[in-house]
């Protein structure tokens, strides 16, 4: 099979989906957004050079998928965003399974010049390890977009740099993340950070997640986050979290703490959008967040509500249930 064949089979005849739509609520008006989410298999150099993240399995995955596909990175975003023209997109979101800026200069600029030429687009998510946030690489990409808002995510994880390199192996010190939001401040650039609730450490409880969420919160509001989005403790294979799940050492969130974690959040911080990630994203996690047969489809719903809304008093009217153990 010739390279324009094998392009052509994986953007019609795939087995994954290269991009979806992702109802995201505006924390200014409470209004639902169509966020438009692309999916480019780039992967991350600190899962192929020194083991990666110790609670992420997408390497694995990606490295899968390339094996099997030939990707042509701006071929993808060109086709797969001609799907939704009729939608009207306000945010575009590009998920690689690394860093943004790990694509090579002149696609990052292709992708974004096409993206930014689209009129219904306001603010474009990207997200990179810190050490790729440079003052050239900002600059660049503003001038690519010119009107849009550019917002950088980064994986932090905690406020703790042992539970984060020692427990997670992010290789991410304290001074890497402050050094960068030094330079996304200084540009003008709103940085997102991740926050992971529940790292894999054997026999942690839900509370003492809870704790390290808050102190976490704490850190990057004083370090002048722009917004938050707290990440679920989900079980994929080939994972820590996964090694401990199958001995009975780690579990999944109660969904009641996440509920807790985003009331507290939201009343402690204010002019913070706390967003809440997707349990299942991309691909399927082999156990996620729940609660009991009585409470669990009806509080995802609210948790979902939450998400499209941003208005946290949508989880206020229930609070608790016999199974929450928080």
């Amino acid at each position: 099979m010739s390279k324009e064949e094998k392009k052509e089979d994986i953007l019609k005849g795939r087995e994954i989906e290269l991009s979806y739509i992702r109802k995201v609520g505006n924390y200014e008006n409470n209004e639902v957004e169509n966020e438009l989410v692309f999916f480019l298999p780039v992967g991350c150099f600190w899962a192929r050079t020194l083991g990666g993240c110790y609670h992420c399995g997408f390497q694995d995955i990606i490295n899968e998928i390339t094996r099997k596909y030939y990707y042509d990175l701006v071929e993808i975003v060109k086709v797969e965003y001609k799907k939704y023209l009729d939608v009207n997109i306000k945010r575009v979101f590009f998920y690689v399974g690394g860093s943004f800026f790990e694509i090579k200069d002149e696609v990052q600029n292709e992708i974004l010049s096409f993206i930014g030429a689209q009129g219904t687009v306001r603010d474009i998510y990207i997200e990179s390890r810190p050490e790729f946030i440079t003052r050239e690489n900002i600059q660049r990409l503003k001038f690519l977009l010119q009107a849009k808002k550019l917002v950088v995510a980064i994986g932090l994880e905690t406020y703790s740099e042992k539970i984060r390199n020692e427990v997670l192996s992010k290789g991410i010190s304290n001074n890497n993340f402050e050094l960068a939001m030094h330079i996304l401040k200084n540009e003008n650039v709103k940085a997102l950070v991740y926050i992971f609730i529940k790292p894999p450490i054997k026999n942690i409880s839900d509370k003492k997640a809870y704790e390290d969420v808050l102190k976490s919160l704490e850190f990057v509001v004083e370090k002048g986050v722009s917004f938050v989005e707290l990440k679920s403790g989900c079980i994929m294979y080939n994972t820590k979290a996964y090694e401990l799940y199958k001995v009975g050492q780690y579990t999944p969130l109660n969904i009641w703490t996440v509920n807790k974690l985003l009331i507290e959040a939201n009343e402690r911080y204010k002019n913070i959008p706390i967003r809440l990630g997707i349990f299942n994203e991309i691909f399927s996690s082999i156990d996620v967040p729940k609660g009991c047969i009585l409470c669990d489809e009806f509080l995802k719903e609210k948790l979902q509500l939450y998400r499209e809304s941003m208005d946290y008093k949508v989880l206020t009217k229930y609070t608790t249930c016999y199974c929450s153990i928080i």
